[in-house]
């Protein structure tokens, strides 16, 4: 995960607060901190710090709940009551908000994190998490929890929190899966 996109709009990593930025003559950068070198690598110019730390549920939390927006599209549309963030393999997170229409055509909020993941070259998911729009936790529906799973083989692994504390692989979430029989 990168923590920000422009050296004005800077975060700090915990330990290793940027002091100053050096454009490097590839286009990338280097930061210098209290810490030693902090590499940017070839990122392009500015594009950020690479995060060591594992990114939370709690930052996924938010993120999801940042999306957040309900509203009223058309007279048979809404939008914006879930939202939802996916971890990926990379450290990026992806989120979305849900669609829903009169006519049962809109999808799920874990879906449209999908899509811009997806979007974004990339289909593991690590971690993930739904959010309604009061700020509580919602477990993924059966088609998300499906839908994800087969995005990726080694995505009935990924880490669901399904409420306040409690974290579930998405295999457990699908107990009976079609794709592994049972015997």
């Amino acid at each position: 995960m990168y923590l920000f996109s422009h050296p004005s709009l800077a975060l700090p990593i915990p330990g290793r607060e940027v002091d100053r930025l050096l454009p490097q003559s590839g286009g990338g950068w280097e930061g210098v901190s209290s810490y030693g070198l902090i590499q940017g690598g070839d990122l392009g110019p500015m594009q950020g710090i690479e995060r060591n730390m594992p990114v939370t549920f709690d930052e996924l939390y938010t993120k999801a709940k940042s999306v957040l927006n309900p509203r009223k599209l058309s007279d048979s549309a809404e939008a914006g009551g879930v939202g939802a963030a996916l971890l990926s393999e990379s450290g990026q997170i992806y989120t979305g908000v849900c669609i829903d229409t009169a006519c049962s055509m809109g999808f799920c909020a874990e879906h449209a994190a999908a899509a811009a993941m997806i979007t974004a070259g990339e289909n593991r998911v690590l971690k993930m998490i739904a959010v309604g729009w009061d700020g509580h936790i919602m477990p993924p529906c059966g088609r998300c929890r499906e839908f994800i799973s087969q995005l990726h083989d080694d995505n009935l692994e990924t880490e669901v929190l399904v409420a306040d504390g409690v974290v579930r692989q998405l295999r457990e979430l699908l107990p009976f899966d079609w794709r592994h029989p049972v015997s």
